[in-house]
């Protein structure tokens, strides 16, 4: 089944969230290991790093049926490791950036990233953002397909945590349906 925005809840994350992210984050972390990826690993990210999200406003949940299925870090503010890219981003406008992006375990491949990422989306065109960046890395395959399915354009290089990551740009389709959240 494919879910729809009807059958969840866009929200931020609450410090009450907080043990079903921290389950979602392991699940996520043991996922990429059997996978032999080395995105996630037990340094990184830690509960001080999804904490710190809360607390500078930037942790969004997607809730099914009370409980929280999936976690994200949506932010309006420049990431700076992004002011060095080996290629070229699509536009100079601001953006919204995408981190840390985990769909629980039970809800995998079930449209759950596609959909935190249209919720981003939204969230961006309705506070008059047109623009969308996330990265990962060359050995993410579950999310370059995630990517390649909202129309993410490859714009180049950047580093993360010391590490290289693929860089992904798309340009968003101004809304007027909507208010300003």
């Amino acid at each position: 089944k494919i879910y729809t925005k009807n059958d969840m809840e866009f929200r931020k994350a609450t410090e009450n969230d907080f043990p079903e992210i921290w389950e979602i984050i392991l699940q996520a972390k043991h996922l990429m290991q059997t996978e032999n990826r080395n995105q996630w690993n037990e340094n990184y990210p830690l509960p001080e790093t999804i904490y710190g999200d809360m607390k500078k406003g930037i942790g969004y949940v997607l809730e099914h049926e009370g409980h929280v299925i999936a976690y994200s870090a949506i932010s309006f503010d420049e990431d700076p490791a992004y002011k060095n890219i080996s290629g070229k981003w699509l536009t100079d406008a601001p953006y919204i950036v995408i981190h840390r992006i985990a769909v629980s375990d039970a809800m995998n491949n079930k449209g759950i990233a596609t959909h935190m990422f249209q919720e981003a989306e939204r969230m961006a065109a309705t506070n008059g953002i047109y623009s969308m960046r996330a990265d990962t890395k060359y050995d993410n395959l579950r999310m370059l397909k995630v990517f390649q399915k909202l129309g993410m354009q490859h714009c180049g290089e950047v580093l993360m945590r010391g590490e290289p990551r693929k860089a992904f740009e798309k340009i968003i389709a101004p809304t007027k349906t909507r208010p300003k959240e």
